[in-house]
């Protein structure tokens, strides 16, 4: 899958775009916390932030701070079992969703088939793992069960 186009903040050499996304796909929309490359209006939005709001959701940042390692580990963890052949990408893969859909549920492995994520029927070998609603040995059992469903033998 080739990557989507450059935004508009990728070309940008005075600092004057304002780059803005958040969490909330990540990890929920109730959350609402994200972040910006504002260039040389950063001091100036942070202020503005200041007088919004004089403080900042606490617990959210922390679950996004949470978030980053335990998708370290389950990318280390598919490095360890799954073949040397094995690509991953963000948000790009290649294999039949929904028939390892099919085949992980049914051994309680929760993966989500990329075709759920597009109106246009795409992203058919494409598999959505996730790590934010499980520990580090749920992580580390799971990659492991599905390495063994994918390339080795049934589990």
């Amino acid at each position: 899958m080739l990557p989507g186009p450059p935004s508009a903040k990728s070309f940008d050499h005075t600092g004057n775009v304002l780059y803005c996304s958040s969490f909330s796909k990540t990890l929920s929309p109730a959350f609402r916390i994200g972040w910006n490359l504002a260039g040389r209006f950063q001091e100036s939005l942070k202020y503005q932030k200041f007088l919004d709001n004089l403080s900042t959701a606490v617990h959210p940042q922390l679950v996004a701070k949470t978030y980053q390692p335990r998708m370290a580990l389950l990318r280390r963890c598919i490095a360890e079992k799954f073949p040397v052949s094995t690509h991953m990408s963000n948000p790009a893969g290649g294999y039949d969703c929904m028939t390892i859909y099919r085949n992980a549920m049914a051994k309680k492995i929760a993966i989500t088939p990329g075709i759920l994520f597009t109106a246009q029927g795409k992203f058919n070998h494409h598999l959505r793992l996730s790590c934010g609603a499980i520990n580090n040995d749920a992580i580390k059992d799971s990659i492991e069960k599905l390495s063994k469903l994918l390339y080795m033998s049934d589990i």
